[in-house]
């Protein structure tokens, strides 16, 4: 017959396969799921598959709602409507009727994950019963262990060996040597004297396991020691001597502010601080020359010159 009036003798719900009961998942997995359990089979390619959206998930609550008339607040029920964008069923178009029925013969009862599949035929169910079983064992390829002369008979045991009999190497006589013996052996042994590689001297080495055993290196490394903790001691000296020689430059600074009005900028010596107007205190603490003055300094020091040179002039008059 030819294969137009074989499709044309089925119509499309007979050879339309419902699958159900599948594990909720977007319609893609579903369809690709289905096709490669469809190949795996050797059942062949669909004309066209489609795995459509579960109905949505309606539920019924309650609500408050203000009546206007009565003037006061009823309960009413709420009818939620969830969409779902999964499926758990699909639809297949075969080509012919007899790859419809296989593929529900074979996916009926399929366990697929957690999940049994469920696979009807939409058209002629009644013909599917018809059609001989082509998946799983047939009844007349059953075994039934329960017959033992079912099974071959074994082969009978092979004879015993007789056990190798090896020869025994003789016991060796292994005793300890003599002292004759042990006092030869170490007077044979090779012995070298210990000579130090620092101070050039024999009994004893430089270091052992991390410790100095030379007494010269010893006594250099106490003095190394000492000489450090001497100049820890005299920088920390040193670092106390600057701090309070600059305590009492900015001490004398601030009075200097005080008393003259003028504000000393940058490095300056440690001077006394004299009264402004008292000429014996200039006489009593002169500056000396040796001393770093900064600006502000020497021009106080030339006025105190001329002020000098002034009034030994009128007392000269």
């Amino acid at each position: 017959m030819p294969r137009a009036k074989t499709m044309a003798s089925y119509c499309e719900a007979d050879r339309t396969v419902r699958v159900a009961n599948l594990t909720p998942s977007t319609p893609d997995a579903i369809e690709s799921g289905i096709l490669s359990l469809l190949l795996q089979a050797r059942i062949g390619m669909p004309l066209r598959m489609s795995a459509p959206l579960d109905n949505s998930k309606v539920t019924i609550g309650t609500k408050s709602v203000f009546d206007k008339i009565t003037k006061s607040v009823k309960r009413v029920q709420v009818r939620k409507e969830e969409k779902t964008k999964l499926s758990s069923r699909a639809f297949i178009v075969f080509a012919k009727h007899d790859r419809a029925v296989r593929a529900v013969q074979y996916l009926d009862g399929l366990k697929v994950g957690e999940a049994i599949l469920q696979a009807t035929l939409l058209g002629r169910a009644a013909e599917v019963a018809a059609q001989p079983k082509t998946a799983g064992p047939s009844d007349s390829d059953a075994v039934d262990l329960t017959d033992a002369g079912h099974f071959p008979s074994l082969p009978e045991p092979a004879p015993a060996r007789d056990a190798i009999v090896a020869p025994r190497p003789p016991p060796r006589a292994c005793g300890l040597p003599s002292d004759d013996a042990l006092s030869d052996a170490i007077s044979a042994a090779p012995t070298t004297e210990l000579v130090c590689s620092y101070c050039r001297c024999e009994g004893h080495v430089v270091r052992c396991r991390g410790v100095i055993c030379c007494p010269r290196l010893a006594m250099k490394e106490e003095a190394a020691l000492a000489l450090k903790e001497e100049e820890e001691q005299a920088r920390i000296q040193r670092a106390r001597d600057r701090a309070l020689e600059r305590m009492l430059l900015w001490r004398d600074r601030e009075l200097e502010k005080e008393l003259t009005g003028w504000t000393t900028v940058g490095r300056a010596a440690i001077l006394p601080s004299p009264a402004a107007d008292d000429d014996t205190a200039d006489d009593e603490a002169p500056i000396s020359q040796g001393q770093d003055l900064s600006r502000a300094q020497k021009r106080m020091q030339r006025r105190k010159e001329k002020r000098r040179a002034k009034r030994a002039a009128e007392a000269e008059q």
